[in-house]
């Protein structure tokens, strides 16, 4: 049912989206115009929703196999994991690369999910080693970048400065371990709570406006990146930062506008419907 839900929305902003690009003439009518307006999942508009789609239909064919195994062999499943898909990515200059899309295929998701169900098996992170763990892998993500650069630079070699910080990177799961981990034990207090509930429901929105790949042309221009390349790092900052402020903003308020005019009517129409109920069959059939 939320992945149904879900996907409906990507569908409606993307079509949304490329409906009003066209109108406006900043973009031409075109057969892919029309393809990646429509069908955004199969033409990789959202590669994260489009991963995340294919593993929510993976989903209770990975949990039989998590469910019936012990913790000793999904402990010895998570080594293997971490071995071949986030230490030795950063040996990639040397070594085959197991993953080449750096984390951005369905094997990176896989591994995630088999990483978290073995973390929910386990005792909750202290805040205190959750904070040391996420300082200790950003500080070497940091200076890893700084170092490769001046390596790579000095002796002309071809590999890139970020295999400490790629998706597939052990600092980097590192730090989603702990800030999850810590975020998870954060008391937040009834006010903040009702602002975080408000606009939760709207974030994902603003990930399918943002990311659809026409108004990121838009967004991070050519004319922008020249200003900030010849800008210096405080007014590099508050630029980057009010762009980032400035679109989320933006976001929510589309969203809470057409949730409320347009995608309601969407989700509760008969196709909608028609297509939740096959979902539910499915759900049904794999779970008999």
């Amino acid at each position: 049912m939320g992945g149904v839900k879900l996907w409906s929305k990507v569908i409606f902003y993307s079509a949304a989206i490329s409906i009003v690009l066209v109108a406006s003439g900043a973009v031409s009518v075109s057969w892919k115009t029309l393809l990646d307006a429509f069908f955004p999942v199969f033409r990789k508009e959202y590669w994260f929703f489009t991963m995340y789609i294919l593993l929510y239909l993976l989903i209770p064919f990975l949990n039989t196999l998590i469910y019936n195994m012990s913790k000793v062999m999904h402990g010895v499943l998570v080594i293997i994991i971490l071995l071949f898909f986030y230490i030795e990515p950063m040996l990639s200059a040397v070594f085959y690369e197991y993953d080449p899309t750096e984390g951005f295929s369905i094997i990176a998701f896989i591994s995630l999910y088999v990483v978290g169900a073995y973390l929910s098996k386990c005792e909750d992170l202290s805040k205190k080693y959750c904070l040391l763990l996420l300082s200790g892998s950003s500080i070497l993500m940091l200076f890893s970048k700084i170092i490769l650069e001046l390596i790579v630079k000095s002796l002309g070699l071809s590999f890139g400065t970020g295999l400490l910080y790629h998706n597939n990177s052990i600092f980097v799961l590192v730090n989603a371990v702990a800030l999850f981990e810590l975020f998870k034990q954060i008391n937040i207090n009834t006010e903040m709570q009702k602002i975080v509930k408000w606009i939760t429901p709207s974030v994902f929105a603003v990930y399918l406006i943002h990311e659809k790949p026409m108004i990121r042309k838009l967004i991070w221009s050519q004319q922008l990146a020249k200003i900030l390349q010849g800008s210096d790092l405080l007014f590099y900052c508050i630029i980057i930062l009010a762009i980032g402020c400035g679109v989320f903003a933006i976001g929510i308020v589309i969203d809470k506008i057409l949730i409320k005019v347009i995608f309601r009517r969407v989700v509760n129409s008969k196709a909608a419907l028609k297509l939740k109920g096959y979902c539910e069959s499915y759900n049904e059939l794999i779970r008999s």
